[in-house]
């Protein structure tokens, strides 16, 4: 509890946003409250590369005086919330968290940023991340590491490990990441919070900085299912300058928690379970024991399509690399070393891959994705550990190919899926698990996990903060 009387630590956007309109707390007050925790924490967790804190208190201003004409916007009116920073806001540094962009100002709003805005959010600040989004640990060369909340000598996962983290430490009630290996569900994992990456296209992208643009998706992290969907009900939507986006009205999840999985069917594919530790191992069998007696039923299955996709997952990384090669080629070419070793390195093996190797990976893509559709007909949703294990130490710096192991499928699968806590190790670190459902059935999956979330019981350490 903190000097406005708000307390953080137990507050979600669904609850923060019936207070709001309930006129029970201002949202003076509630954006108050997170800059003061974003204070407080910020030396502990270096979640922020930009804190907005003047634009955000006369925003807060101007959005409770609608409040008291009548004129609620909905459920992100007055929501703190906070954007990696490869996103843009007009007239805010877009860093990339990179050396090239630490004087360059957004001269529009993504539009991501504009939907948030449109619909009342407030806008705290810029997350930090991987340089460029190309890494999973969020250990940054120019502007620090990301720490992790629960135990702060661990990284918070990446390339959105400003997002992740700063839910986790209550210094936002709601964040957008970007994934394409994991970005979202990894650092979600890895902090204890909830990631929801929708189907490609279902979020425009916009004015977001690509690392793939053939991979990248956008989405929410916050801290429950619930306030996942609030979130992407309220950024999701077919846009014309973005030419990957379905021309489909916004999704409608929030709708869809109805806490009911009796009879579904639930697959778990062996090759997502076969690396894992042994404590991810047993928290996560734990949760399927959990899903069962909610009604599910469970299935172990073996899916020679994952066997594909784990063969040609070198494949993925050539899409990738070569994408990501290509939109720095000027920079590779001009000022090689103003980007951080690992990131430099992965994007001059970029700028090695044919042509040829390139569109042979995206045809099998093509392919893959295309007989996926099939799979989902013996089951209606997948489970797997999100990770093959907890946070690793800050000091080991990028395991990208680890990290993203379990996670990576998804996106050449363009499965959308979620990430939440199902345990703690002990070092007080979380363990996630891991749906996923059927390209554009965003329903379903936020469905499961949030019948998941309703009713395990979890016993929560302490953070290190």
């Amino acid at each position: 509890m903190n000097n406005q009387g708000i307390n953080l630590e137990t507050m979600t956007i669904a609850s923060a946003g019936k207070l709001i309109q309930d006129q029970k707390i201002s949202i003076e007050q509630l954006t108050q409250a997170t800059l003061e925790q974003v204070h407080v924490t910020e030396p502990k967790i270096n979640a922020f590369i930009t804190v907005l804190a003047n634009e955000a208190m006369q925003n807060a201003q101007i959005l409770d005086k609608e409040i008291v004409e009548g004129k609620y916007r909905g459920l992100l009116h007055g929501i703190p919330i906070g954007l990696k920073d490869i996103i843009d806001m007009k007239g805010v540094l877009t860093s990339n968290g990179s050396q090239f962009s630490h004087n360059t100002l957004a001269e529009k709003d993504a539009t991501v940023t504009s939907k948030l805005t449109k619909n009342g959010a407030v806008i705290v600040g810029k997350l930090n991340l991987h340089e460029f989004a190309f890494g999973t640990s969020s250990v940054n060369p120019h502007y620090g590491p990301v720490k992790n909340p629960w135990n702060t000598k661990h990284v918070s996962g990446g390339s959105s490990g400003g997002s992740a983290a700063a839910i986790a430490a209550n210094s936002c009630l709601g964040t957008i990441g970007t994934d394409t290996g994991g970005s979202i569900r990894i650092p979600a994992s890895l902090c204890g919070v909830v990631g929801f990456m929708p189907t490609s296209g279902r979020v425009s992208k916009h004015l977001i900085t690509p690392l793939a643009w053939s991979l990248d998706h956008a989405g929410p992290i916050a801290k429950t299912v619930e306030d996942c969907c609030i979130i992407l009900d309220h950024i999701s939507g077919y846009d014309k300058n973005d030419q990957y986006s379905f021309n489909l009205p916004p999704t409608n999840t929030t709708e869809h928690l109805t806490g009911d999985i009796q009879g579904l069917n639930i697959g778990l594919p062996k090759l997502l379970w076969n690396e894992v530790d042994a404590t991810t191992m047993q928290y996560a069998q734990q949760s399927v024991e959990l899903l069962e007696k909610l009604g599910a039923n469970v299935q172990e299955i073996d899916l020679p399509l994952l066997e594909e996709v784990r063969e040609i997952e070198k494949g993925r990384f050539r899409i990738l690399l070569a994408e990501a090669a290509t939109y720095h080629s000027k920079r590779i070419r001009e000022h090689p070393e103003m980007f951080g070793k690992d990131v430099l390195a992965s994007l001059q093996l970029g700028s090695l891959v044919s042509a040829t190797s390139y569109l042979n990976a995206q045809r099998i893509r093509e392919k893959l994705i295309s007989e996926t559709k099939e799979q989902f007909n013996q089951v209606d949703i997948f489970v797997s550990p999100t990770t093959m294990y907890t946070a690793p130490l800050i000091s080991e710096g990028d395991v990208q190919a680890k990290l993203s192991r379990l996670t990576a499928p998804y996106d050449i699968l363009d499965l959308p899926s979620i990430s939440i806590c199902c345990g703690f190790d002990d070092n007080n670190l979380p363990i996630g698990l891991m749906f996923a459902a059927k390209q554009l059935n965003e329903n379903i999956v936020a469905n499961v996990a949030h019948t998941f979330e309703q009713n395990i019981q979890l016993s929560k350490p302490n953070k290190d903060l």
